[in-house]
């Protein structure tokens, strides 16, 4: 009887945001509260969709894009963790860096991806090490003092980092390497933003990153621990939207990694446009609850400064006007108004067979699958799926 309440005061917190409250720092307060769900689609927030066709050739098998940075006439894409591929604009296959190994100018694993606009670098973090290479994938230097407990770093436009950890507490490891902390560009720490006190169960998501840049050069920040978003700018960290999972956040559960008790936490946060759309999911539901229902979503309005609730997941894909992926929802870019999506063969194939699917966009994606039988199909590399967002 005690599980049947509470999850039902879960599904009647899960559906609506209000923010009619104030933080200690004056800032909104936007309670996941579910009561005003909206049956809104992700077409209500897109001005276009474009289709790029990543070649797929016998040198460049790909596993899985995992980010993606448009520069100049090219598209660099992490690849899973080993290795970035470069196409030309048009998608067509050009190169790839891949340096995996033990030796010298070499990575084992890439545990993120970034990109360097100013000196045209991308740069790999795998393990305490950071390393450089020339967009044509010439080694460039490396350093290796940032502390490998780093879940997450940034470059900035400095030449320093900003380096995450949600996992690590200040009495393990010391302020230098838990919370919020910035290195130089030689991975001498800086400074502490704020530590990591308290033990918190957490969504890992290594595939989706934790920052993001807009487009004047702001780091977008999303604490994995608090479910905030923040701005960093000329060293200043700005707590921007503050998010607060009433009765089920993780606060109330401290000092455990992991428990059986229901909890709600974002996966991913991408800002864009007007808007900041939020991954949510919620953590040990009931097993007779169907699990497609335990991820939902957040639209933030920036003009407006409110928040859009939709539940579940699958809503927001509902109306067929764009191709709804198969694997992340959403892939990081450092394109400021487009959320990008990864689309395999097959993926692309049932919207054509889909009869609600639009004429439209069924009419761009027929010429991408033209002489190809099931198996190439199968096989193919992703086509990105840019959504230009109002």
């Amino acid at each position: 009887m005690k599980r049947t309440i509470l999850y039902t005061l879960l599904v009647c917190l899960l559906i609506g945001c209000n923010n009619n409250r104030y933080d200690k720092d004056g800032m909104p307060v936007f309670g996941i509260n579910i009561q005003q769900a909206q049956n809104v689609d992700i077409s209500e927030y897109i001005d276009s969709v474009q289709f790029i066709k990543l070649q797929t050739t016998a040198d460049n098998v790909m596993q899985y894009t995992r980010r993606a940075f448009f520069v100049n006439d090219k598209i660099v894409v992490l690849d899973g963790d080993r290795q970035f591929v470069i196409f030309d604009k048009l998608g067509n296959y050009l190169y790839k860096i891949n340096k995996q190994g033990r030796g010298p100018e070499e990575y084992l694993a890439i545990d993120q991806g970034l990109w360097d606009p100013i000196h045209q670098y991308v740069i790999i973090y795998g393990g305490s090490k950071v390393m450089y290479y020339s967009l044509d994938g010439q080694f460039v230097k490396e350093i290796n003092k940032i502390r490998n407990t780093a879940r997450d770093i940034v470059n900035l436009p400095n030449g320093h980092f900003l380096c995450y950890s949600y996992d690590y507490l200040t009495s393990k490891v010391g302020k230098d390497a838990s919370g919020l902390w910035e290195v130089d560009e030689s991975g001498n720490f800086i400074t502490s933003y704020f530590p990591q006190e308290k033990l918190y169960p957490v969504s890992y998501n290594l595939d989706n990153s934790s920052f993001g840049i807009l487009d004047d050069g702001t780091i977008c920040f999303r604490d994995n621990v608090y479910d905030n978003v923040y701005h960093f700018k000329d060293g200043q960290l700005i707590k921007y939207l503050n998010h607060e999972v009433e009765h089920y956040s993780r606060y109330r559960l401290p000092g455990i990694t992991y428990t059986e008790e229901r909890y709600i936490s974002s996966e991913t946060s991408q800002e864009k446009g007007n808007y900041i759309f939020t991954q949510w999911h919620i953590h040990n539901p009931p097993k007779t609850e169907n699990p497609r229902n335990a991820t939902f979503y957040s639209i933030y309005s920036k003009k407006k400064q409110k928040n859009i609730l939709v539940y579940p997941r699958d809503n927001f894909w509902a109306k067929h006007k764009v191709v709804k992926p198969n694997g992340l929802d959403f892939v990081d870019n450092n394109l400021p108004n487009v959320l990008l999506t990864s689309l395999s063969g097959n993926a692309i194939l049932d919207y054509l067979n889909d009869e609600q699917a639009s004429p439209e966009i069924k009419a761009k994606l027929k010429p991408l699958l033209a002489g190809m039988d099931e198996s190439q199909i199968s096989e193919m590399n992703s086509v990105f799926q840019l959504l230009y967002v109002k």
